[in-house]
């Protein structure tokens, strides 16, 4: 059952209002492991540390909702989700510092440059390196 799905039973089943809920997301700081394959899947298992942190999280959130005036009845854990696959391509192993691959012309700008997982939301970082890279090739046209 996806997260939406899950909330949406959750909601009905405590027949709680929407207006009451409140999300907490986790974001981990995770090893680099993993590797796209030729048939362009994706294979990336947690390793121990990676769990160790997942499994920590939810109880710092408890925490934070009990501090809040929540009652302890009403917290509910929901799914783990991942959201930034990362680090595929990074720059300075398999791209330079221009974002370009061996390939010449070839160039890649998101999540896939980072050099390591960095642990927090990718978005800023991904339009900065956006940006350079833009300036790069409107210079170099």
């Amino acid at each position: 059952m996806g997260a939406i799905n899950q909330l949406r039973w959750l909601i009905k089943a405590r027949k709680v209002k929407a207006k009451k809920l409140i999300g907490m997301m986790n974001k981990i700081r995770d090893e680099i492991t993993g590797e796209v394959r030729t048939d362009g899947t994706i294979r990336k298992s947690l390793t121990i540390r990676d769990q160790e942190s997942l499994d920590e999280a939810p109880e710092i959130n408890k925490k934070i909702i009990l501090a809040a005036g929540a009652k302890p009845d009403t917290i509910t854990r929901g799914v783990y989700e991942s959201g930034h696959p990362c680090c595929a391509v990074p720059i300075g192993k398999v791209l330079d510092e221009n974002q370009e691959t061996k390939i010449s012309n070839l160039f890649v700008s998101d999540a896939s440059v980072f050099p390591s997982p960095i642990g927090m939301s990718t978005i800023l970082t991904i339009v900065a390196l956006s940006k350079k890279l833009s300036n790069y090739l409107l210079s170099n046209s």
